[in-house]
């Protein structure tokens, strides 16, 4: 990288990654230089939602609000809980005892094949 990466703690950022931020409020057709990482999500959750921050890292990490453009009366107006919704599609679940008899024979092939390349002579 041509770039290093700057020394926010001990441990520092590590190698560059690239961040998507897909939402109805992120600015179309913005490439935005801030220098984020992961713990920017939770920046963003809590100076949204006016929470305290739950490590130092944290605290001086990028919130990603350049990255955002909030309809006007700020975005405060966001509902942090959305509501649930009820699915009436059952779900079937099934037990591993279905696959019983084709595990054992992936297990006997692998033991097989195990037995021909690592102990053959």
């Amino acid at each position: 990288d041509h770039v290093p990466p700057p020394q926010v703690d001990e441990w520092g950022y590590g190698f560059r990654v690239p961040m998507i931020i897909v939402s109805p409020f992120s600015k179309p057709g913005v490439v935005d230089h801030e220098v984020m990482d992961h713990t920017s999500i939770l920046k963003f959750i809590a100076a949204n939602w006016d929470l305290p921050s739950l490590t130092p890292r944290e605290a001086n990490a990028s919130d990603m609000m350049s990255a955002f453009a909030f309809p006007e009366g700020g975005r405060k107006q966001m509902d942090p809980y959305p509501r649930a919704t009820v699915s009436r599609t059952p779900i079937y679940l099934l037990s591993l005892g279905v696959f019983a008899e084709d595990l054992t024979r992936i297990k006997d092939a692998a033991r097989v094949r195990f037995a021909r390349v690592h102990l053959s002579a």
